[in-house]
């Protein structure tokens, strides 16, 4: 059966599945969790399931994409590949080179925003927007691989994740209910990735996992905003949720609970303020159906 075949229904039943199932797997893994808590996940687990979770969501809810996509949406398969390869090379290699990001950083806005500079951005503005977003992505990376080194719970993820899940139903709100599975699938497995480091005491993405989060996060963010016209104070409050985990910095290293508390409202509370704008600027259901 064809997707155009099939309920809008089944096809989020089996994107769901199909992400949680190659969140689960790769993680076990990686994790080992019959070997208990003292055992140590290893660092590829995180930056595949992310990656390989939504991969597995954008093939469950769209035609596979050519090599060379024809659409910017297709582009997202090839990113989530593309990241979750980059964080094994991170995770396995052991290096991380600053660099390295930022020429990744720059390319994501490059390749996903092409219609919006040839066909709605001048030159100027094109370069403005493509280096700002670009900049964006990679001072988010770079915080949440800091933090992550750091961290000694999957609080922050947790956080992420939440927030991930809340920018999800946003995007529904505003219109891209199919569209909204794809960054629905992110959140699904950074939450398992989440829950893993908090039962292990240790961090949930690792700073190789950060990648893939911050890439695809963005990627649906930006297509959001610019192909299914996200409103601008949503837009511009999630663009702050990847940030938003650093917020337990402002709180003393003695109030250990407290820093977990801001790592996990740190995201979430301008993404639950993004989902309130949007429904409260829904237009009223017609009583005529």
């Amino acid at each position: 059966m064809s997707l155009a075949q099939t309920s809008p229904v089944e096809v989020a039943l089996t994107s769901v599945l199909a992400a949680s199932g190659a969140a689960l797997v790769l993680l076990g893994a990686a994790a080992r969790p019959w070997r208990g808590r003292a055992q140590a996940t290893s660092a590829w687990g995180a930056p595949l399931a992310l990656g390989l979770a939504f991969a597995a969501a954008f093939l469950c809810s769209r035609t596979p994409p050519p090599l060379l996509p024809q659409r910017s949406e297709q582009w997202l398969f090839h990113l989530a590949l593309a990241a979750a390869a980059y964080g094994l090379y991170e995770a396995v290699g052991g290096r991380r080179s600053a660099l390295t990001r930022a020429l990744f950083a720059v390319l994501v806005p490059v390749v996903l925003l092409e219609f919006q500079r040839k066909g709605h951005w001048g030159r100027t503005e094109g370069v403005l927007w493509t280096g700002g977003l670009a900049a964006l992505l990679f001072v988010s990376w770079q915080a949440g691989a800091a933090r992550e080194s750091a961290a000694k719970s999957g609080a922050g993820a947790l956080g992420l994740a939440l927030g991930t899940a809340l920018a999800a139903a946003t995007y529904g709100k505003a219109g891209a209910t199919l569209y909204a599975l794809l960054p629905g699938a992110l959140a699904l497995a950074t939450g398992a990735v989440a829950l893993l480091g908090i039962w292990r005491r240790a961090s949930g993405l690792g700073p190789a996992g950060v990648a893939p989060f911050v890439v695809l996060y963005f990627a649906t963010l930006w297509l959001a905003r610019f192909l299914y016209e996200l409103g601008t104070p949503a837009f511009a409050l999630l663009s702050l949720v990847p940030l938003g985990a650093s917020a337990a910095a402002l709180v003393p290293a003695s109030r250990p609970k407290l820093r977990e508390l801001a790592s996990v409202l740190g995201p979430m509370l301008p993404a639950a303020a993004a989902l309130g704008i949007e429904l409260a600027s829904a237009p009223p259901a017609s009583p005529y159906g």
